[in-house]
């Protein structure tokens, strides 16, 4: 309904401004705006600085009002020209002819005039059907009715009208729209629709380097923005937002964004699969899967299943080095490796619990004599044994042998007793064990950092520069959805493609 009635406005409107006006005055906007409709677009690049000087920021502003500027500026020129140019004749005919020759004059003009305000209403209805196909197409996508404005429901419902109308078919003929940007608007709708793909866009690998850049990463963190989208807020809340403005206002994204395949990423938004990437098996995001790499570690060596020191500095490398490990590769030969160590696995946090507290040593048992022998025992001074009196065990015995007159050497004893000497033979040495070849288990491998990676024959080469600055090299295959990486300064890696 809504569209009938603009047709009858633009139609009757036009028609009698064309009867009022006249012919001439009409023919040259109507020439004016054939031009404005093919120059338009072309001539648009020329006037889009124009746009930030009119205080509007909204990239999308410098996309629509472009080739209105154009259009107004061809209505400014041409309409004093058809202007002047009907004075002249008005006053040829209204001073140099007769009255019947003036009242001809008049009436073709005024009757022409009204057809040719017909064919510029019908210009307009088919420009103003334009804008609503083309745009409409999009605000009838990312739709949400609890939150549209008053505007944006009435331009769907305009919409719906001109399909409902047929008059959608004609405009569609003269529609100069090109075919990237309806296919843009489908994957624009798709996604908004539907939150739960937002994962599954930022794996697709034709995005999937874009998506690392420091722009994306401050979206994915603004828990308010997530719910802005979550929730499907309004289009022109999301499109107002500080850091939405930021990334449409990047040329360098913008020009990324371009020359994505959008046909190819609508296929991968629905099914999951990429007809344009799918056959580089790399291309994606991966993480080291660290009860995957002790089992191959124990089919390369069979020291990590006999030797329970190795296997155990193996679980350590696993949990301190290789947990929370992400690679990503991209289409255009690139390695980013990021290290983001979590909670390790339960079965491998035993691996860096730290060892049980040590028992105190129990005392020392006192010494046992031998057979046949007298313990020895510490003379004790006066002051700690008052029955010897004053001074030392020496002393005393001086002293009774003065007062028995025995100035003698004293009495020879009996026999001392003797300790039987018992031969003790010596134990022999223990034969020394072979020495056992540890395998090779870095310590302090680091393998964040970005590299390259190239398909050579049937297997993968990474080039992994490190931040520290060490150079990583890596060489495997790729089966289905696990990737085994053999690591010259250490165990073999194996990751599992993450979606």
């Amino acid at each position: 309904m809504l569209i009938w009635i603009l047709a009858v406005l633009l139609l009757g409107g036009f028609g009698a401004m064309g009867y009022g006006k006249g012919a001439i005055r009409m023919a040259f906007p109507l020439l004016g705006l054939v031009l404005a409709i093919f120059l338009a677009m072309p001539l648009s690049p020329l006037v889009k600085p124009l746009v930030p000087m009119m205080k509007l920021t909204n990239p999308v502003w410098s996309w629509l009002l472009p080739p209105v500027i154009v259009y107004l500026i061809f209505a400014i020129v041409f309409v004093p020209i058809g202007f002047g140019v009907h004075r002249k004749i008005a006053l040829h005919f209204k001073y140099k002819k007769d009255e019947l020759q003036q009242g001809q004059f008049l009436r073709l003009n005024h009757r022409l005039g009204a057809g040719l305000g017909v064919l510029v209403g019908s210009i307009y209805l088919i420009l103003v059907g334009l804008v609503i196909y083309v745009f409409g197409y999009f605000t009838v996508q990312v739709a949400s009715a609890d939150t549209d404005n008053a505007f944006i429901r009435y331009f769907n419902q305009a919409r719906a009208d001109l399909h409902s109308s047929g008059l959608d078919k004609t405009v569609a003929y003269f529609d100069p729209t090109p075919e990237p940007y309806y296919r843009a608007v489908d994957v624009l709708g798709l996604i908004y629709t539907n939150p739960a793909i937002y994962n599954r866009l930022s794996n697709y690998p034709g995005l999937i380097s874009m998506s690392e850049r420091s722009e994306f990463q401050d979206l994915g963190k603004d828990t308010q923005f997530q719910e802005m989208l979550q929730t499907r807020q309004s289009l022109v809340t999301i499109l107002d937002n500080p850091k939405t403005q930021g990334i449409l206002n990047n040329q360098e994204i913008m020009g990324q964004l371009e020359q994505l395949d959008l046909k190819d990423l609508r296929g991968y938004l629905e099914t999951g699969k990429s007809a344009k990437y799918d056959d580089e098996k790399i291309l994606g995001r991966w993480r080291v899967d660290l009860q995957s790499v002790i089992t191959q570690a124990r089919k390369q060596n069979p020291m990590f299943s006999t030797n329970a020191v190795a296997l155990k500095m193996l679980k350590r490398f696993a949990v301190t080095v290789l947990n929370g490990v992400t690679l990503i590769a991209t289409p255009d030969n690139k390695i980013i490796v990021k290290s983001q160590p979590g909670l390790p696995p339960p079965e491998l946090a035993a691996a860096i619990a730290p060892p049980p507290a040590a028992a105190a040593p129990a005392p020392a048992p006192a010494p046992i004599a031998a057979p046949g022998t007298m313990t020895p025992v510490r003379p004790q001074s006066s002051a700690a044994n008052p029955r010897y009196g004053l001074g030392s065990p020496t002393t005393l015995a001086q002293g009774v042998r003065q007062r028995l007159g025995q100035n003698q050497p004293p009495r020879a004893r009996g026999p001392a007793l003797v300790a039987p000497q018992v031969a003790v033979a010596a134990a022999a040495p223990p034969r020394a064990a072979a020495p056992a070849v540890m395998p090779k288990i870095p310590a302090d491998l680091k393998l964040s950092g970005q590299g390259t990676w190239k398909y050579d024959g049937d297997k993968y080469q990474l080039s992994i520069q490190t931040e520290g600055g060490k150079e990583v090299s890596l060489e495997g295959g790729i089966d289905n959805d696990r990737m085994v990486m053999a690591n010259e300064d250490g165990p073999s890696l194996v990751f599992v493609r993450t979606y």
